[in-house]
């Protein structure tokens, strides 16, 4: 964001009645000379005057004396601005239709609530909408007539609604910042930073119908946005439409092969298929088609860390996949209670099952917890939950292959954890 130059102003002041007014005159010549601080004076005492109180013309020559001052940056006068454009906007409202010669007053008092704007962006986000939003009510004086022809003002108009908007959101003032950023999209904008800020808006007040519109279109915008298919996904994921995902995740992944989220997303859509939850987690019953959707969650996990091998939550994931499948099966183990020859042998046939599922989660936990392990003291929230449930899924694992060393290693750092 950058502040635009405000251009030293050249007065071209028409004779007209006021001329037999001394202290108007005087100011007028002053202001030809460039010296506001004696024009000041005089039209001060012009605009106090009995008899030029209610002169337009003593409000313009006030305004554009002002405007002098603001313009000079040795003069330090904060408040010369606002006395500009208030005197401006006075001469207006007492005479509104005033000639083009107050235009250049205004235009330039824009410019400087522009660049205030600017200024105060980044500090007080809340007055630089305020600043923005001055630029926008000058340009609308006499209706949006005046400067309706006016193109470098037009587009000035349209970098404020926009700086604005951002600056509204943020001062958290979403409703503000969502009228500005709607009204410059149905201008026909395709401004991706715009779409990104709806987006974010619409999550917050949770309003479904108008975030997955404004993705959808901003997807059409930037087909090959990675920003945008990673916000459609996650509308998806958050939405619980699986099936619309994984449809969007495999057209994802034909376009970018290479890309180990989206197949690493493309798995988990595929493993929450095969190994259904409630809202409280527990488990629901297998989809008919259980072996085809979990082939599809090995080949895409599998495809996930081909692209990046050396990813813990790519590996750990993997892991889980196996470990429910072990997880079911002893569940169905625990359902035989009695003691027959059959009984028995469906036991054993169950729980052989159950162990080759634990030996092919084994590697991915332990692939999972080395990257990890390393750096255990420096970990993030999220690595660090990786990092714990590694160990408490191996931590089974080695129990039940009776290994004690391992399981006691674990039991001790995960301990050390809580």
């Amino acid at each position: 964001m950058k502040k635009i130059l405000v251009v030293a102003l050249s007065l071209l002041l028409a004779n007209s009645a006021f001329a037999q007014k001394s202290k108007m005159r005087d100011a007028r010549d002053y202001l030809g000379d460039q010296n506001y601080k004696k024009a000041l004076v005089a039209i001060n005492e012009a605009v106090n005057n009995e008899s030029t109180k209610d002169n337009a013309e003593a409000w313009y020559l006030r305004g554009m004396a002002y405007l002098q001052q603001a313009i000079d940056s040795t003069a330090h006068e904060p408040n010369a601005a606002n006395e500009s454009l208030k005197s401006l906007m006075k001469a207006l409202a007492l005479k509104p239709d005033y000639g083009p010669e107050i235009n250049n007053g205004l235009y330039s008092n824009a410019l400087l609530a522009f660049n205030d704007g600017v200024a105060e962006f980044s500090s007080n986000p809340a007055a630089a909408y305020d600043k923005f939003m001055k630029v926008v009510d000058i340009y609308n004086v006499g209706n949006g007539k005046r400067f309706a022809n006016a193109k470098p003002f037009t587009e000035l108009v349209v970098s404020a609604k926009s700086n604005g908007a951002y600056a509204a959101l943020n001062a958290k003032e979403d409703d503000k910042a969502l009228a500005l950023l709607s009204e410059l999209r149905s201008t026909g904008q395709k401004d991706s930073n715009m779409y990104q800020s709806l987006i974010e808006i619409y999550t917050r007040k949770n309003d479904d119908n108008n975030l997955l519109s404004t993705i959808s279109e901003a997807r059409k915008a930037f087909p090959n946005s990675a920003l945008f298919r990673n916000l459609e996904l996650n509308y998806y994921i958050r939405s619980g439409k699986t099936e619309v995902l994984a449809n969007k995740l495999e057209e994802a992944v034909k376009a970018d092969p290479n890309n180990g989220e989206l197949w690493y997303n493309l798995a988990n859509v595929y493993e929450r298929s095969a190994f259904p939850k409630d809202d409280k987690g527990t488990p629901l019953a297998k989809p008919s088609d259980f072996n085809e959707v979990f082939s599809k969650a090995e080949n895409a996990y599998a495809k996930a860390l081909k692209a990046s091998p050396n990813n813990p939550d790519y590996n750990y994931n993997f892991g889980v996949l196996y470990y429910e499948t072990a997880a079911d099966l002893t569940q169905q183990m625990n359902k035989i209670t009695g003691m027959t020859a059959p009984e028995q042998k469906q036991y054993d046939g169950l729980m052989a099952q159950r162990d080759a599922q634990f030996a092919k989660a084994q590697p991915y936990f332990e692939r999972a917890y080395n990257l990890l392990d390393p750096k255990a003291s420096n970990l993030d929230q999220s690595e660090k939950i990786t990092y714990q449930n590694a160990m408490i899924g191996l931590r089974e694992i080695y129990s039940r292959q009776n290994n004690k060393a391992k399981t006691d290693e674990l039991k001790g750092k995960l301990d050390a954890l809580r």
